[in-house]
């Protein structure tokens, strides 16, 4: 049942709003008409705002009575991360962009309120926006979402007694002209107070890892207004103004925009101290020497910002390295940098639109385990941007599930049931769709609330889930692609049509040049996830299998961040790599690698084609567009591969290959043998000449060896630098090795 607000006097409507402010809550208010009135009466609360008054406004579109709201479109919400707002008005006219969503509504600050702009409730879910007509794949239409999604987000408005819905239709005795707004002074004495709990912990954590042994990183997570981004940045004047020793303090993020609230925050610290320090080209600094001495950055205190892959290039000198957003970063990214850096902290939001901090946390602590085993956690719970408990925050986490990551997955795959279920029945069923979101966040650490809207709307999405005892323990999204017709396809195969969705089909016909691909049926799965103790029992196979059985298609596939450990999952359940990505994926840091099973005649012609081209490009790729792909995942795709061609030396290369093993010829002499030989050992030792023995004899770092210099083409010390050998003569050293083992009798 909807909750209206129903009081006759007008001005008495909104005083449970004004009330909530004053007292430092946050406070939402759901506009529903039409939108010339929803927008007229939003404008009630910015007659006497302050000047300081900061406005947000998630749409597409000016509302002229809100001249004085920083427009912002969905895609732009990232760059607010870290920012503070008084009021976020939700034009849903737009359609309800839930990433977005979650993102504005982070920098609403205690006392602050959340304006929802919205069709009539009983027309709002059959209302289609620009974001609706932006997340449709084809063949389908807007027309064809069913709006589950909002008839969730609005059963749960009408549910929260913290949220006020004013229906256009509900009569009112006078019009309201302006609302008195509360004074903001909550927010500033609850972050006064906080700072002597989780925010004065996480200070003195910080500044331990900076001063402290070294190789003991940090590691700090916190919901959205738990103040860690400022933390960071006042540790960081701190170190700069009492330890001698930390004078370069570097932080990254995905965006600069992310951590601009840091640089804030140590400037005032710094001027607290009655140090004048200047912010220029994303760098806080002063120099002790007076000035700017000279202008050199290593002579100078100093915070600079640098994005992660620059960083990794340029390799700046830091006493203490910071990485805000962390679960934003690619975890390849972060190895590199925990490699690289002696002294590092990592602060991640454990939800957010940029991806669960829990799902990554599943990845990378596992990397921090073995490469940092002393490493320290510290979990920042208590809100400084709210006050504890806010009704906001309580309602944003239910309405995009932020506050299923914790829920304990225990079932067992013994009398596991696989069963397909559709959206209306998660919709219907709150503990059913909890159960099997939950399985997502934590098993992927990328899953976002646009991940709901997908899950709830998609009318090509089919789910498969696996119950033991009445528990997901296992869930299976997959969507249909391809058979397209013959007009589709020949617009498709001559570049004139891109339609939405479709991975699989395009990439194999406009990626790897199978026009055929454009015309075959393909299930593709989207996200696979298993509980945690229902792991390696086989049960992601199972899924597989029952996707298989169900579907009718010609071939499954599916595509996804290549790395070491997922690709063996795939090949065991009968896929095998056609197709890997040149360009490192956003999100992952990897190359997408795509993969197939066949499951027709069709299906099995097309899987053969592209399997012997992949064979065929990719020991030619490694040596230019994937010379910095990873040894172990290099040589795990190159097992994959069916070589035809026969790697046999000839006598006259056997002779050259056991000369270069005893030193008497130079690795340029014998490069083109050393090719086919790296070759044969990486890819199909199985089917080399009987002259190469035990390919077993040879180590993870000589394999690696061979790739970087026969395959990729690395030089010697280039080589040596990227596996921490001593200078070229150790590479050379590692080469004369394998070969003088598996050519020597």
């Amino acid at each position: 049942m909807v909750n209206p607000v129903t009081t006759h006097h007008s001005q008495q409507l909104l005083q449970q709003l004004v009330q909530k402010m004053a007292s430092g809550c946050r406070a939402g208010l759901v506009l529903s008409g039409d939108r010339d009135w929803a927008c007229q009466q939003s404008s009630v609360f910015f007659k006497p705002a302050q000047q300081s008054t900061r406005i947000l406004l998630l749409g597409n579109r000016d509302i002229p009575e809100l001249a004085a709201a920083e427009r912002i479109e969905g895609k732009a919400a990232r760059h607010y991360l870290g920012q503070e707002a008084d009021f976020l008005i939700v034009d849903a006219w737009a359609g309800l962009d839930p990433d977005a969503l979650t993102a504005l509504s982070g920098t609403l600050v205690g006392g602050g309120l959340l304006i929802i702009l919205a069709p009539p409730l009983a027309e709002w879910p059959a209302y289609r926006g620009d974001y609706d007509s932006g997340h449709v794949f084809y063949p389908f239409g807007v027309s064809d979402l069913p709006g589950y999604f909002l008839q969730r987000f609005i059963r749960l408005l009408a549910e929260d007694e913290s949220i006020v819905i004013w229906q256009q239709e509900q009569s009112l005795s006078e019009p309201v002209e302006s609302v008195v707004l509360p004074p903001r002074a909550a927010k500033r004495e609850n972050e006064k107070q906080v700072y002597c709990g989780d925010q004065a912990q996480a200070i003195a954590a910080i500044k331990k890892a900076a001063t402290g042994h070294r190789r003991r990183p940090l590691v700090i997570s916190a919901d959205r207004g738990r103040g860690k981004t400022a933390a960071l940045g006042m540790a960081a004047a701190e170190l700069l103004l009492e330890d001698n020793t930390v004078r370069q303090v570097v932080v990254t993020a995905p965006d600069f925009s992310a951590v601009e609230p840091l640089f804030l925050f140590a400037e005032e610290k710094l001027a607290a101290a009655g140090v004048a320090a200047r912010f220029r080209q994303q760098r806080l600094y002063y120099s002790d020497g007076g000035d700017d001495a000279g202008d050199k950055s290593e002579d100078k205190n100093q915070i600079r910002f640098y994005a992660a892959d620059d960083l990794l290039r340029d390799e700046p000198r830091a006493d203490l390295l910071l990485i805000d957003e962390a679960a934003a970063i690619p975890s390849p990214l972060l190895e590199k940098l925990l490699v690289r850096y002696a002294r590092v902290v990592f602060a991640t939001t454990i939800h957010g639109y940029e991806g669960s901090g829990r799902g990554f946390a599943l990845r990378f602590f596992n990397v921090l385990d073995r490469l940092t085993p002393q490493w320290k956690r510290l979990e920042m719970s208590k809100p400084i941007r709210w006050l504890d408990g806010d009704p906001l925050e309580r309602f944003i986490a239910q309405a995009l599930l932020f506050d299923v990551g914790g829920i304990s997955q225990t079932g067992q795959t013994a009398g596991c049931d696989i069963e397909q279920l559709n959206a209306q029945q998660l919709v219907n069923d709150e503990g059913l769709l909890r159960q099997l979101f939950a399985l997502l966040v934590n098993a992927h650490y990328k899953t976002t609330p646009a991940d709901l809207y997908y899950l709830l709307e998609s009318p090509d999405l089919t789910i498969f889930a696996a119950r033991s005892n009445a528990e997901i323990v296992g869930v299976c999204l997959v969507a249909r692609e391809g058979s397209f017709d013959a007009q589709m396809s020949e617009q498709i195969w001559q570049g004139d049509r891109r339609p939405r969705g479709h991975l699989l089909p395009q990439t194999l016909a406009v990626q790897c040049g199978f026009e055929q691909a454009l015309s075959l049926s393909y299930a593709r799965i989207v996200r696979i996830a298993v509980s945690e103790s229902a792991r390696r029992c086989g049960l992601g196979t199972q899924l597989l299998n029952a996707v298989a059985q169900h579907m009718e298609v010609d071939l499954l596939g599916s595509s996804f961040a290549a790395t070491e450990d997922l690709l063996p999952f795939w090949q065991h359940a009968g896929f095998a790599p056609v197709r890997l990505g040149f360009r490192r994926d956003a999100s992952s840091g990897c190359h997408s690698v795509l993969v197939l099973k066949p499951f027709s005649a069709a299906g099995n012609n097309l899987y053969a084609q592209v399997r012997q081209q992949f064979a065929q490009q990719l020991p030619f790729l490694l040596s230019r567009e994937f010379a910095e792909l990873d040894a172990a995942l290099a040589c795990a795709l190159l097992t994959s591969l069916s070589i035809s061609e026969t790697m046999k030396l000839s006598s006259e290369e056997r002779e050259q290959l056991v000369l270069f093993a005893a030193g008497k010829r130079n690795v340029e002499s014998v490069m083109h043998s050393l090719h086919r030989l790296a070759l044969s050992l990486l890819a199909q030792p199985q089917a080399c000449s009987q002259d190469i023995q035990d390919s077993e004899l040879y180590t993870p770092l000589q394999k690696a060896v061979l790739l970087s210099v026969c395959l990729q083409r690395h030089s010697l010390v280039a080589t040596a630098q990227q596996l921490g050998l001593n200078g070229q003569k150790a590479v050379l050293e590692q080469l004369r090795s394998i070969v003088a083992k598996v050519l020597t009798d």
